[in-house]
């Protein structure tokens, strides 16, 4: 981790079943519908393979235990410029919180902010 990096925690409470929302980050079918169209010229990162490349970016799952956590790491394929992204699921009052930890470029903070909102919105949405 660099000085510029930093350990980000962001966490949103989305209105919708605990597993519906971990499906929405398994599924690549789902995970395109909110997942940034404006990263890489628009190519959506999927989490549903055990590895796979997504345009420029390599996705690796590390670990996926139903419907309560997530991890994976992407990158250019390149060891020094990839990022572990663990995400869990928790049941709450009235649907899932939904909690992210990745250590990037603060940067990039907001981006990932606003994936977390679009997520919300779409299950949300649905639900």
């Amino acid at each position: 981790m660099s000085h510029a990096d930093a350990l980000v925690v962001m966490t949103r409470v989305v209105h919708a079943p605990r597993e519906h929302v971990y499906a929405t980050w398994r599924r690549p079918e789902r995970m395109a519908r909110w997942w940034s169209a404006e990263h890489r010229g628009g190519t959506a990162v999927a989490c549903g393979d055990h590895a796979h490349r997504v345009g420029a970016l390599v996705v690796v799952l590390h670990e996926a235990r139903p419907p309560e956590r997530i991890v994976f790491s992407w990158g250019n394929g390149d060891r020094e410029c990839q990022t572990i992204v663990t995400v869990t699921f928790a049941e709450v009052d009235g649907g899932t919180r939904v909690e992210l930890r990745q250590v990037m470029p603060r940067r990039h903070e907001r981006v990932m902010a606003a994936r977390l909102d679009r997520l919300a919105i779409l299950l949300e949405a649905s639900a």
